[in-house]
């Protein structure tokens, strides 16, 4: 069998911070809820985390542990099921996956390992996901504001001069006008 990373993690999309860990053990129910345990235990003020309906997050282990964690300040939110879109913190792990990855990190299971460790403890500071943005891209796309919303994801390329992308707000606000008249 081929090795496996796993990693879990909690996510404030307001504040970038991530706590997270990971594993090449099976990720199963009871690590989930150990991993939920320390959470709890941590936070010092009411905390919303907000879920998928994966089996681990609706087996009966983690149904009976919820009042216990509720009591600690900690509710679950349950987001509708098959919408992993809906879910911030699996477009931080997509991210992760095809975005911030280094070929070189595939050079080998230590490598790999680490580089995973790496990437986490740099979100927040040199890797981060502006989620508002996201919004507002994907918005643009889901009403059929092609053209804009074109510029707007040309706009998301570190590689532009902050000149150039001052050109492409301009554009993006002159094409935004023409479709309000």
């Amino acid at each position: 069998f081929a090795k496996k990373i796993n990693v879990l993690g909690f996510l404030n999309t307001k504040t970038n911070h991530l706590i997270s860990k990971t594993t090449t053990a099976k990720v199963d129910t009871k690590v989930v809820i150990d991993f939920f345990n320390d959470f709890a235990n941590q936070i010092t003020k009411n905390t919303v985390v907000i879920l998928d309906n994966a089996s681990i997050h609706t087996s009966k282990l983690f149904k009976v542990e919820i009042a216990k964690w509720k009591e600690l300040g900690l509710e679950l939110l349950f987001l509708p099921p098959y919408s992993p879109e809906l879910n911030k913190i699996e477009i931080l792990w997509k991210h992760m996956k095809y975005h911030y990855h280094k070929l070189e990190a595939y050079l080998s299971f230590d490598k790999l390992l680490n580089h995973v460790k790496n990437l986490l403890d740099s979100y927040g500071t040199k890797y981060v996901i502006n989620f508002n943005w996201l919004l507002i891209r994907n918005s643009c796309l889901n009403v059929g504001l092609d053209d804009i919303c074109k510029l707007l994801i040309q706009l998301e390329d570190k590689n532009i001069e902050h000149r150039e992308k001052e050109k492409i707000f301009e554009l993006v606000d002159r094409n935004i006008k023409n479709v309000v008249k």
